[in-house]
C-alpha cells in the first residue's frame, strides 16, 4: 500500500495532476487546422496555421506573441507551452493593402513559412479618371522596395477576363475537391460585378497554378 502511495506521488510529482485546461480562439478558430481546444498544463501544444494572404499575421497567446516555428506541409507551426490555467489564442491582421473603390485586379505573391519574412511580389491595376493605372512593387517590404508605374489601354481588362473565364475563376471557391499550393502566399483579387473575387493557392484546380501564372503574365505584358 505504502509503496503504491509513494508511487503515485513519484508520478504527480513529474507530470503533473493530468489537469486540463481550455483553449479559446477569438474569432480565429477557423484559421487554423484542427485546433486543440484544451491541454494539460506543461506540455507542448502545437497550431497549424493556414498561411494568411495579402497580410502579415502575428499570433497571440494571453496577448503575448509567439513566433512561428517554420512551415510544415501547407501549414505555419506554432508552438507554446500550456499554463495551469485557460488561455485565449488570437491572431492580429495587419493588411499591407487596403481595397480601394477604384482597384480592379490585385495579384499577390509571396515566399512563406520560413524563419526570415520574405519579399513580396505584388501588381495592382487601379483605375483613375478612365484610366488604367498598373503598380508593380518588387522586393516590397524590404528597404530595397521599388514601385514601378505604367499606363495601360482598356484591352488590358479584356486580356485578364479571358484568362479568368479560360480557367473558371468564379467558381474556384466552389470546389469540393482541389489542390494546395505549398510553401508561397499567392492570390489574384479582382472586381467583379461590384464585388471583389479572390482566389489563392490554398483551393486551387488541376490547372489552377498555370491560371495564376497565366494572369500574372498577362499583367506583366500590359506593363509598357
Amino acid at each position: 500500500m505504502k509503496k503504491a502511495l509513494i508511487i503515485a506521488l513519484v508520478m504527480t510529482m513529474l507530470f503533473g495532476c493530468g489537469k486540463s485546461y481550455r483553449i479559446n480562439y477569438a474569432d480565429c478558430e477557423d484559421m487554423f487546422d484542427k485546433p486543440a481546444q484544451s491541454g494539460r498544463a506543461g506540455s507542448r501544444v502545437t497550431l497549424r496555421m493556414h498561411p494568411v494572404m495579402d497580410a502579415s499575421a502575428t499570433v497571440c497567446v494571453d496577448g503575448e506573441q509567439i513566433l512561428s516555428s517554420g512551415q510544415k506541409g501547407k501549414y505555419i507551426i506554432y508552438r507554446f507551452t500550456m499554463p495551469d490555467h485557460d488561455v485565449n489564442v488570437e491572431v492580429r491582421i495587419s493588411s499591407s493593402q487596403m481595397f480601394s473603390d477604384d482597384l480592379l485586379y490585385d495579384y499577390y505573391y509571396q515566399v512563406a513559412g520560413t524563419a526570415m519574412k520574405q519579399p513580396y511580389y505584388r501588381i495592382t491595376v487601379t483605375k483613375k479618371n478612365d484610366k488604367l493605372v498598373i503598380r508593380e512593387t518588387v522586393d516590397g517590404g524590404t528597404k530595397g522596395e521599388k514601385v514601378n508605374t505604367y499606363q495601360a489601354s482598356r484591352q488590358l481588362i479584356e486580356d485578364i477576363n479571358a484568362v479568368i473565364e479560360k480557367y473558371d475563376m468564379d467558381n474556384w471557391q466552389n470546389l469540393e475537391i482541389y489542390d494546395c499550393l505549398d510553401g508561397v502566399a499567392q492570390s489574384f483579387t479582382y472586381l467583379k460585378d461590384g464585388s471583389y473575387i479572390r482566389v489563392d493557392i490554398n483551393k486551387l484546380p488541376e490547372d489552377g497554378q498555370k491560371g495564376l501564372g497565366e494572369i500574372r503574365a498577362t499583367l506583366r505584358r500590359h506593363m509598357k
